[in-house]
């Protein structure tokens, strides 16, 4: 990671200044389907805080349906990309309903995922009710990765929602996959978690 890091930086100088053109820079390197190269262009993409535009969400969005594919690359691009574009645009609620109807495993990952912020520590500022009805609608679904992001986006949410999580947790202990409540308690401190997981 330090080294993908580095080889980032050092070349970012290089881009294309024009936003259109240094999309289409990443968009060579996103479809080599190589981890190094995915990384490379997706942390150029979160640098570049000027494509975080209305404009260049379609094209984001055909990265994430062509490109996109297991867990690992998900995340990545939803942290660096989809997350900055979800927590910056109203409209973003939008997609991600579409993204979580997919018959694509990992794109309903992603309408999860985009809501977490990964910058100094990972969080969850995203609106509580946004949040929970998507949470609601995956929180049985069949893939493993899809219900882990639930638990995941539970986990962080506690950080800025402790009480509403807290009640979540407590009216659906009986309703949600048990890697699923055990991922949401995570962040919470004892003794209220050692508490809710006994219940």
């Amino acid at each position: 990671a330090s080294a993908i890091n580095k080889v980032a930086s050092r070349l970012y100088r290089y881009l294309p200044k024009d936003n259109k053109t240094f999309i289409d820079v990443c968009e060579c390197f996103i479809k080599e389907r190589k981890y190094g190269y995915f990384s490379v262009a997706t942390l150029w993409m979160k640098r570049r805080k000027s494509i975080i535009t209305e404009s260049n969400i379609e094209r984001f969005e055909t990265f994430l349906y062509t490109y996109c594919d297991g867990w690992a690359r998900i995340d990545q691009f939803c942290y660096r990309v989809l997350n900055p574009m979800t927590n910056t645009f109203p409209f973003m609620y939008e997609y991600l309903l579409k993204w979580s109807k997919s018959d694509n495993k990992d794109v309903r990952r992603a309408s999860l995922v985009s809501m977490i912020i990964s910058s100094q520590g990972q969080s969850l500022l995203y609106d509580y009710d946004k949040m929970i009805y998507l949470v609601e609608y995956l929180k049985h679904d069949t893939d493993f990765h899809v219900r882990k992001a639930v638990g995941w986006i539970l986990k962080y949410a506690y950080i800025t929602y402790p009480q509403e999580i807290e009640n979540y947790l407590r009216l659906n202990v009986t309703n949600l996959d048990r890697m699923v409540y055990r991922y949401a308690l995570e962040l919470v401190p004892n003794p209220l978690r050692k508490e809710l997981i006994s219940l």
